[in-house]
């Protein structure tokens, strides 16, 4: 559903009778572009028949409430029960399972922003001073446009509606560049992905490797990338393909776990639409998206929306630097290649997953108390930690106090880490927590030498 979630948007710019598409052939299904030349006249007819059928699905999907599938290469139409993910609430206690087979089970996805935007772009920058040392100069490209003849088909019979969105961003939105849009380096750009480690490609790598098979056109090296990461995203058996395992984690999931290919995939898709429409208007399409997929699936994927956002701002600044390439110099900086320099991929998950709570120590709290003198009002929390005899260890602790989904607070408390030189095991010590948000949960983790 998400991958028409553009032509949604755009519907009312289209009148009903703009849905009549002209009987050039039934290529919709079939077409697939063998060259990468920017401007393909029966491309466009295709691209333009697939995009009224598939707008004619959604309004089937609007008056009917069926559900859209997507098969290899066309839209079917078919009724489906769609179960959307749930994410497991943690609990403490279990007579059924162990704590680790509980956490095994959970899906967890993080509320801290995955990589630094402006970070990913130095890293590009870096990719693209050492290639040009090494010969390949960087271009910026010429983008895929609608041609001459599908346009004044529109003027003269006020058919194709659609076609006053960019070709870009028809593609996009119905995950199809691959076929209407290619740079022929797609199958190049896999067979290396193919030969790399486990997680062994970052953002990085696949960039840099794209930037040379595409002798430093910086358009085509998103696009090719992006195309093969696409041309794989309705296999329902993917997240088995043998070059899924080589991509490296870009998103805050616990232990990994999630739909790797949708967030590489995701992100360099609007890195693609960001470097051709600017970050205003990829923006707005990435927070649409977003929402539109709230709606359709009733599914928040908060770590594929930073991406989406993110991959606007790149693409934006990634275009800007490239159009002043040649006037600027570029300072060399070898550590921005880095993945710790862009990625920021620690995001703490033991206010989520479950935990035993251990019998060596009792931890009691009083009602918090709020300092109404502060601006804005702060919460002050007493929790008091005691040791159950004095032979639990009790000299030298570490105290740390975690709100329950800390991650979506973590600009809001103060004093989460603690030290203490010993506890009381006779009349407990206490701590204290301040937070501007009342909290639930507070985890309390104690750990003494």
């Amino acid at each position: 559903m998400k991958i028409v979630v553009a032509l949604i948007v755009f519907l009312p710019l289209v009148s009903p009778a703009q849905f009549a598409v002209p009987k050039v052939d039934p290529c919709a299904d079939s077409y697939w572009s063998k060259e990468s030349n920017t401007r393909d006249t029966r491309g466009d007819f295709c691209l333009a028949e697939l995009a009224a059928r598939t707008v004619n699905q959604i309004l089937n999907i609007m008056v009917k409430g069926q559900a859209l599938e997507t098969s290899a290469d066309s839209f079917e139409m078919k009724g489906v029960d769609k179960k959307s993910e749930t994410q497991t609430e943690p609990t403490f206690i279990s007579r059924n399972k162990t704590i680790k087979e509980l956490n095994d089970s959970i899906n967890i996805e993080g509320t801290k922003f995955p990589l630094k935007p402006e970070k990913v772009v130095e890293m590009m920058g870096q990719v693209m001073l050492e290639e040009n040392a090494r010969g390949i100069k960087t271009k910026f490209g010429t983008f895929h446009e609608w041609g001459d003849d599908i346009l004044k088909y529109k003027s003269r019979y006020g058919a194709f509606g659609w076609v006053s969105v960019s070709k870009i961003f028809t593609c996009l939105s119905m995950g199809v560049c691959v076929r209407f849009i290619p740079t022929l380096q797609e199958q190049s750009l896999e067979a290396w992905m193919n030969s790399q480690e486990d997680e062994g490609i970052t953002l990085e790598s696949l960039f840099r490797q794209s930037f040379i098979l595409n002798d430093g056109d910086v358009y085509k090296t998103i696009l090719t990338i992006s195309n093969t990461l696409s041309y794989h995203w309705r296999d329902k058996n993917r997240a088995n393909l043998p070059w899924i395992k080589k991509l490296s984690p870009i998103t805050n999931r616990w232990q990994n776990r999630g739909d790797t290919l949708g967030s590489w995939y995701h992100f360099f898709g609007m890195i693609l639409f960001g470097y051709y429409a600017g970050e205003v208007p990829a923006k707005a399409v990435a927070s649409i998206e977003s929402w539109m997929s709230i709606f359709a699936e009733g599914d928040v994927e908060a770590q594929e929306d930073m991406l989406n956002q993110a991959g606007a701002v790149v693409g934006a600044r990634l275009a800007k630097l490239t159009v002043v390439w040649k006037f600027i110099g570029w300072k060399n900086n070898p550590e921005s290649k880095q993945k710790q320099t862009y990625l920021d991929l620690e995001e703490d998950f033991r206010d989520r997953i479950h935990y035993e709570i251990d019998p060596n120590y009792s931890v009691t709290s009083v009602t918090p108390r709020n300092v109404f003198n502060e601006r804005p009002t702060l919460t002050v929390y007493k929790i008091t930690i005691q040791p159950k005899n004095a032979t639990v260890p009790h000299t030298n602790c570490t105290i740390e106090l975690i709100p329950k989904f800390f991650g979506q607070n973590r600009f809001f408390a103060e004093n989460k880490n603690q030290v203490v030189t010993s506890l009381d095991p006779i009349n407990g010590t206490e701590v204290r927590f301040t937070s501007l948000k009342s909290i639930d949960d507070l985890r309390v983790f104690i750990q003494c030498y």
